[in-house]
């Protein structure tokens, strides 16, 4: 399974640069890492590329979430960032203008299941809500890999 993060693996056997994306590969688990948080480098064309270079069928995005004190599942989100790197994005290739977005996650067993709001990297830091789990980039990067056709699973980190 690929990963999806901004954080950079600390073992890895190899690396590739490519999409605009940092790819770690390793025994275990293998690592995407964008250049940066912007259209340049998430978007449906490279997600796209990557998806069949990779041969990427389901991704694991681990997200930094606040007051959130042990791995989670993320089920849904809701996007406060102000980006959404589809628009004006779609349609890609034979991809509808208007995607589901209803049904991005999928669960992961065992783990507790929460909702998170998405407010970037930028406002990760100073931003804070009573009773809501606040996410740095999952909201950004999810609706791009499921547009794309790859399935998506969301854990806090």
């Amino acid at each position: 399974m690929f990963v999806y993060s901004l954080k950079r693996p600390y073992k890895y056997k190899d690396k590739i640069d490519v999409y605009n994306h940092s790819v770690f590969l390793s025994e275990s688990r293998n690592f995407l890492v964008p250049f940066q948080m912007d259209l340049n480098c998430v978007n449906p064309e490279f997600f796209y590329k990557l998806k069949i270079r990779f041969n990427i069928k389901d991704i694991q995005i681990e997200d930094r979430v606040k007051d959130c004190e042990k791995n989670c599942c993320i089920i849904d989100h809701v996007n406060k960032s102000g980006t959404n790197f589809l628009f004006n994005k779609t349609p890609y290739k034979n991809f509808p203008t208007f995607p589901d977005m209803s049904k991005i996650y999928n669960p992961i067993p065992d783990l507790e299941k929460i909702i998170v709001h998405t407010v970037g990297r930028k406002n990760f830091l100073k931003r804070t809500e009573k009773g809501v789990f606040i996410s740095e980039m999952i909201g950004l990067v999810s609706p791009v890999w499921h547009y794309v056709g790859v399935k998506v699973f969301g854990k806090s980190i």
